[in-house]
């Protein structure tokens, strides 16, 4: 019986552990939001959005950021996987490594065709100089965010 109680305990602390984000993931998530939160307010400036145009521009960007975010975390997968099998820390046969450098290239590919799809849904809510001011944005942004991180001027940096 007191076995049984003690892994009952068990159960419950750890399940109640495992629901409670790491402390880790926490700085990770607030980092991100603030990195979103700077690009909120870098984007609205450089591309000079009126309140309208921000209403609309925004659930079609973060739609627009989603899918090559997932197309550019697929296709860096492949690159690490790559990286480590070239290592020689994981093992694949030829055939696979080649399923990998496809996986890799692809990625550019998928990129592409989700910039010609959106591209002309961005163009229905915004001039073409207002749009060619998001693309400019987003390197510039990149680029600032880059700089911050080599200076070390970054909101709560999350631990790699």
């Amino acid at each position: 019986m007191k076995r049984l109680i003690t892994i009952a305990l068990i159960i419950a602390f750890g399940s109640t552990l495992m629901a409670q984000p790491s402390e880790r993931q926490q700085q990770r998530s607030q980092w991100y939001q603030q990195v979103q939160n700077a690009k909120i307010a870098f984007f609205t400036t450089a591309i000079d959005l009126t309140p309208k145009e921000a209403g609309d521009f925004w659930p079609l960007y973060n739609e627009f950021w989603k899918e090559r975010e997932m197309v550019n975390r697929r296709s860096h997968q492949a690159l690490r996987r790559i990286g480590r099998v070239l290592d020689g820390e994981e093992k694949a046969s030829e055939v696979q490594l080649k399923e990998l450098i496809e996986t890799y290239i692809s990625g550019g590919e998928a990129e592409g065709v989700i910039l010609k799809t959106y591209y002309p849904r961005f163009l229905k809510i915004l001039s073409v100089e207002k749009v060619a001011k998001m693309y400019k944005a987003e390197e510039d942004f990149r680029i600032k965010m880059i700089q911050q991180l080599r200076q070390g001027n970054h909101p709560a940096k999350p631990t790699p």
